[in-house]
């Protein structure tokens, strides 16, 4: 086994890249710091990123800026250690600054690094509005990652299990030329923890027709 990329805590606890708290900003700056050099420390390739959330009340361009300025020193520090990042956009609910293609793009945008890609996940792109046709027409190459994940449309359900149109999401990536990394990540319904390989399996079963199952365990 080896690892393709570590992915920290986001935006619970004392996380929080954009907190209006000083202390506490700068406190989840360490923590991904730290992150990226376990990272880079077990060999992988990225560090896992998110935009941290503002204040509900507050100018949504303060904490904008306090995120900027938060996700350029810890792509910098990671890019020192020889890593990449990866940035997700979340759902509303998670949220509220890089919540959609657009903004994750508006992001990429004003940090003006070439070594930061983007994540698809497939329920923050149902509740935003997007489509996968957007993602591949704006990020190009630089889509890197996607979250393979079900949902009603919010949620961290496994394939099946809610809503959203699997099969025609594969069939648009696919056609749109996808060659970048996936993972599941069903923690939406509790009883998944008590059969966890049984969830895997039932994942890995759905996607099948889209990959080569031999290389994917090489």
């Amino acid at each position: 086994m080896s690892v393709h990329c570590l992915t920290p805590e986001q935006v619970m606890y004392p996380v929080n890249i954009a907190s209006k708290d000083p202390e506490l900003r700068a406190n989840s700056i360490d923590y991904f710091c730290k992150a990226a050099e376990f990272c880079a420390e077990l060999g992988g390739e990225y560090l896992f990123l998110t935009s941290g959330r503002g204040c509900e009340t507050e100018n949504i361009e303060e904490a904008w800026s306090r995120s900027l300025e938060s996700l350029s020193q810890i792509t910098e520090f990671a890019a020192s250690l020889g890593l990449k990042s990866l940035l997700e956009p979340l759902q509303r609910c998670e949220s509220n600054l890089v919540i959609s293609a657009a903004s994750a793009l508006q992001m990429l945008k004003q940090l003006s690094r070439d070594d930061i890609d983007v994540v698809l996940d497939f329920v923050a792109m149902a509740t935003a509005g997007d489509d996968i046709a957007t993602y591949i027409e704006l990020f190009g190459d630089r889509l890197a990652h996607v979250h393979l994940v079900d949902g009603k449309p919010s949620g961290h359900l496994a394939l099946g299990d809610g809503e959203l149109n699997i099969p025609q999401f594969m069939h648009e990536l696919t056609d749109g030329g996808y060659t970048g990394t996936f993972s599941f990540e069903p923690f939406g319904d509790g009883s998944y923890a008590l059969d966890p390989i049984a969830t895997w399996r039932r994942n890995l079963s759905a996607i099948s027709p889209w990959i080569n199952m031999e290389e994917s365990f090489q």
